[in-house]
């Protein structure tokens, strides 16, 4: 009896290790599709055109801050008001 469970044991075990080996195979496979040089430059190229958009975003921004406070400034000298703005 000591013998059979054994046999089934080394059997599930043999099982489970080709079980393994074959996903190990499996992700080897994906992984080895990927151009890694292709994926790093994309990932560089996307990051350029946030940047991008990022400083224009921020271009925008100064520039419609700086037409506002000129604005303010304008308001302020044809109201007779000298003492600068402060915020």
């Amino acid at each position: 009896m000591k013998k059979i469970e054994r046999k089934g044991f080394n059997s599930r075990r043999e099982m489970d290790v080709i079980d393994a080996l074959n996903e190990v195979r499996m992700l080897n496979r994906r992984l080895g599709n990927v151009d890694h040089d292709k994926l790093i430059d994309d990932t560089l190229d996307r990051h350029k055109i946030e940047e991008k958009e990022e400083n224009g975003e921020q271009a925008e921004l100064s520039k419609s801050l700086h037409s506002s406070v000129i604005g303010k400034e304008a308001d302020t000298e044809s109201e007779g008001i000298t003492e600068p703005l402060t915020d």
